[in-house]
């Protein structure tokens, strides 16, 4: 959870062993716990909420890009993965450019999916996220859905300024990704937040479909 979080509480008030008629569980929680979908109204007084989320943005073709190295996601690394490409090349790092909507969504695969192979015992504060200028250049090359595989889509300490810069340009966040095991390449996207009306952020389960 991250720190400050109310975090999560589920459990069972009713139980067929008791002799009560059916199982019955109570979820309370942030619901930026786990995977999750932000949207502008996270960082701003107005702006869309998660009932209001384009499923044409949540739905369809999507890149995963592996960036094993780096401390934070720059404008530096991502023109290093060649914008005539993201080129496959001899890294394996992301897909060449393609003309079916797949960088309008993009993932990111960072040394943060290590961290969920083993059990989560406390909050790590050295997780890879997206710089302020990482986040103006997906905004300039026209991403409108970023994922990461940690709790912020920003290093911690520095999410204020990716987040309005992200939101504000009307790009949709994922956040708590588990891409562990996840080549980089071309994917099929689903991915559904609760249709929690009025609010800034939803709990989602996110899949991706290799065709």
């Amino acid at each position: 959870m991250w720190p400050g979080s109310p975090g999560i509480r589920l459990r069972w008030f009713k139980r067929v062993e008791k002799g009560e008629g059916a199982n019955l569980s109570e979820l309370s929680m942030d619901v930026h716990i786990g995977t999750h979908i932000e949207g502008k109204l996270h960082n701003f007084t107005e702006g869309e909420s998660v009932d209001q989320f384009a499923l044409e943005t949540l739905i369809g073709p999507c890149t995963v890009v592996y960036l094993p190295e780096v401390e934070a996601i720059t404008a530096r690394s991502l023109d290093q993965l060649g914008m005539t490409g993201w080129a496959l090349g001899m890294t394996g790092w992301a897909l060449g450019m393609t003309m079916n909507g797949a960088h309008e969504r993009v993932l990111f695969r960072t040394k943060n999916s290590e961290f969920w192979k083993t059990p989560i015992s406390s909050f790590r504060e050295d997780f890879v996220g997206i710089s302020p200028d990482g986040a103006r250049w997906l905004v300039d090359h026209g991403v409108k859905l970023v994922g990461i595989d940690y709790l912020s889509i920003a290093q911690y300490g520095k999410g204020h300024e990716v987040h309005d810069i992200l939101l504000k340009a009307g790009a949709l966040i994922i956040e708590g990704l588990n891409l562990d095991g996840v080549e980089a390449g071309e994917y099929e996207l689903i991915c559904l937040p609760l249709r929690l009306m009025g609010r800034e952020a939803a709990p989602a389960r996110a899949v991706l479909v290799k065709e």
